[in-house]
């Protein structure tokens, strides 16, 4: 009975520390615009390690990502032709792990409306979260 008890514990044991390791996945890129309806495309920079970006599911955003060696990734998002781009998630970013989601950082490089005129970047909020 103790042996049971034994590999019970030992097997318990493995499966927590399965757990506590990273878990891939995807993480959000939400956009917070002032120009709800103008904007065609964003492009921006994520600060963290990631793999790649895509757009996220029922979106008709085209999304090419560029990462760098080391932490960093230019991103641009575009929306479909006669389209602008939705506040809410824009793209979804691939990371080694996903509960460290608080150490990724965007930032808006450059915004352009319908016309592909450049706007103003100021108002523009992106944030990384759990999808």
């Amino acid at each position: 009975m103790r042996a049971c008890r034994v590999v019970a514990s030992a097997a318990l044991g493995a499966l927590a520390a399965c757990s506590d390791g990273p878990k891939a996945g995807e993480l959000a890129v939400r956009l917070a615009t002032p120009n709800t309806g103008a904007d065609r495309a964003i492009l921006f920079t994520v600060k963290g390690r990631l793999s790649g970006a895509v757009a996220p599911s029922g979106a008709s955003y085209g999304v090419v990502s560029t990462t760098f060696p080391g932490d960093s990734a230019h991103i641009a998002v575009i929306a479909a032709s006669g389209q602008t781009l939705a506040p809410g998630a824009v793209a979804l970013i691939r990371v080694n792990d996903i509960d460290r989601f608080a150490s990724y950082t965007a930032f808006v490089t450059q915004v352009v409306a319908r016309d592909y005129t450049h706007l103003d970047t100021t108002g523009y909020v992106l944030s990384v979260v759990k999808p």
